[in-house]
Parts: C-alpha cells; sequence; structure tokens
C-alpha cells in the first residue's frame, strides 16, 4: 500500500480514529512517501507499525514542512529509502542526486555528518528499498539464490578520477549518465551505455509529439519569455 504523509496526517488520524484504527490501516505493507516534518507521535506510530518511509529529497516539502526525521524513524522501527519525486517541473529521475541530499539532510538537522555514512545511505537505495516493496528475499543485495538486478558503473571518468574510496564515489559523485550496464533479473537491458530494451529513437519521437499536443492546449509564451530580468533577476 502506497501514500502520502506529511506533518499532522498521523496525528489527525490518532485525534478523529484512535490509535487501535491507525494500527489497523498501516503496517510493513504500507509505504509511506516523503513523510516531511513528522511530529514525535507521529514516528513513534509510524515506528511501531514497522512502516517503511520513502524519502524524497529534493521534493519542495522539504521547505514547507522540513526535512524527513529520518534518524527517528529508524531509531523508531521504521525503515527508511532514499526515493525521487518525479521528473517535472523541477526535479529528475536521477536517484544518485538524491542520495547525498539525504545524508546533507540530515547532517544538517543534528549536525553530525556520522549519522547516515556511505555505506547505509548506499542501502537506502538498495536492500532498504527492496524490504520497502517486501521484496528483499527476491532482490536488494547480491545473494545465492536472488534474482540477478545488478548496475555497472563506468568510474573511467574525469568526475570520478582519480579512484579513492569506491562506496564514497558512488555516494557522492556519480550520476546516472555513469551506469554502464543494467540487469533486472538476469536480462540485460543496456549494455556499454546502449539500451536493448526499447527503441530510444521512438521513444524521445514519441515524447516530443506528446510535449507537441500539450502545448497545443495551453499558451507557454509566459513561461518561455526571455528579457533583462531572465539574465539579470528582477530589479527593484
Amino acid at each position: 500500500i502506497h501514500t502520502h504523509f506529511f506533518r499532522g496526517s498521523v496525528d489527525f488520524a490518532l485525534e478523529h480514529f484512535g490509535r487501535e484504527k491507525v494500527d489497523e490501516l498501516i503496517g510493513p505493507d504500507v509505504v509511506i512517501a516523503h513523510g516531511n516534518g513528522l511530529q514525535p507521535t507521529e514516528v513513534q506510530t509510524i515506528g511501531e507499525n514497522g512502516c517503511s518511509v520513502a524519502t524524497a529529497p529534493s521534493t519542495a516539502e522539504d521547505i514547507w514542512y522540513g526535512y524527513a526525521p529520518v534518524i527517528e524513524l529508524l531509531k523508531a522501527g521504521a525503515n527508511v529509502t532514499i526515493s525521487t519525486d518525479g521528473s517535472a517541473p523541477r526535479f529528475s529521475f536521477d536517484l544518485w542526486k538524491d542520495i547525498v541530499k539525504e545524508m546533507w539532510h540530515q547532517w544538517i538537522k543534528h549536525n553530525d555528518q556520522k549519522l547516515i555514512p556511505v555505506g547505509k545511505a548506499l542501502r537506502m537505495v538498495t536492500i532498504d528499498a527492496a524490504k520497502a516493496l517486501q521484496m528483499d528475499h527476491e532482490i536488494g543485495s547480491l545473494e545465492t539464490g536472488k534474482k540477478a538486478d545488478i548496475i555497472l558503473v563506468d568510474l573511467d571518468s574525469p568526475h570520478l578520477t582519480p579512484q579513492t574510496f569506491v562506496p564514497n564515489q558512488l555516494a557522492y559523485y556519480v550520476n546516472g549518465n555513469d551506469v554502464d550496464t543494467v540487469m533486472v533479473d538476469g536480462r540485460i537491458l543496456m549494455e556499454n551505455k546502449q539500451i536493448k530494451s526499447v527503441n530510444v529513437n521512438d521513444v524521445m519521437k514519441t515524447a516530443r509529439e506528446e510535449m507537441e499536443k500539450a502545448a497545443e492546449r495551453v499558451d507557454l509564451k509566459p513561461f518561455t519569455e526571455v528579457d533583462r530580468n531572465f539574465w539579470h533577476g528582477i530589479t527593484w
């Protein structure tokens, strides 16, 4: 079950429906998106029910509600993962970018860089993410008997040179374009950065056509005007 919780969501339910009803609704099969600004009673309720929380460090909710209380959720017994929040209008599906953002959020909040080390951050997008889907017995780590879900990252690039401590480089510096090969359940979907599962040109052609259809329904001119303020900012 997938749902969204922000500050006040659980407290509202506790007040109006009671803890017993809330406990019936949430549990290990529930994945909570965001979780920004959750209060202590909410964190406790989520943790005691063993829910998973999929944080989205790039989301605007960080501004409205504050950062998700990741450390508190982990201490309370919740499973926490790192995720993206879509591809528009200011986000990206590049999950690598959100790994370091989540670490920084917690460092800023708690003034402690050791709370989410890079190893734990990488687990939050692999085995912990698989646990959120209740699939950690099948995927999420390289073990005998599990599905062969593997990516190969090309470290032979200027921004990843020289090679030092690979986990650090993965968490801090790698981006989606550095992924060289993707294998899902033993099937190679991308090799040497060439996608095998779909025709990329066809997909891009369809995207352009759909964009043109969408643009016909909305006047985009006010959003694409380039004037002095565009380059210099608003002057007062």
